[in-house]
């Protein structure tokens, strides 16, 4: 998506300036792909973030999708116990274990 696309798709007024610190070799890398590009470095950022995002999309949906197997089967996530669960479970493993010494 190049910045030309962004900025016919949008108002000047909805276009905003934003300032960030960045390394040197990065600005430098940056600069040389957009002068590959035929583009302004603020049109190469924009573009490289506008795209960043749509990965980032992608990636959420093929999470969702992972979470289905080859078989179609949704795989479940069980949650741990709680702390009253847990004690619970402790109460019942010590008064089972207690009837058994007692039957000896």
């Amino acid at each position: 998506m190049s910045f030309y696309l962004l900025k016919k798709s949008k108002k000047i007024s909805e276009i905003y300036s934003l300032s960030l610190k960045i390394l040197q070799e990065l600005k430098e890398q940056i600069k040389a792909v957009a002068l590959e590009n035929q583009v302004s470095i603020s049109a190469e950022v924009a573009a490289r973030l506008a795209k960043s995002f749509t990965i980032a999309a992608k990636d959420s949906v093929d999470a969702e999708q992972a979470d289905v197997d080859n078989q179609h089967m949704e795989k479940i996530v069980e949650q741990p116990f709680s702390q009253k669960e847990l004690k619970k479970i402790r109460q019942l493993i010590k008064d089972k274990s207690k009837g058994a010494s007692k039957k000896k």
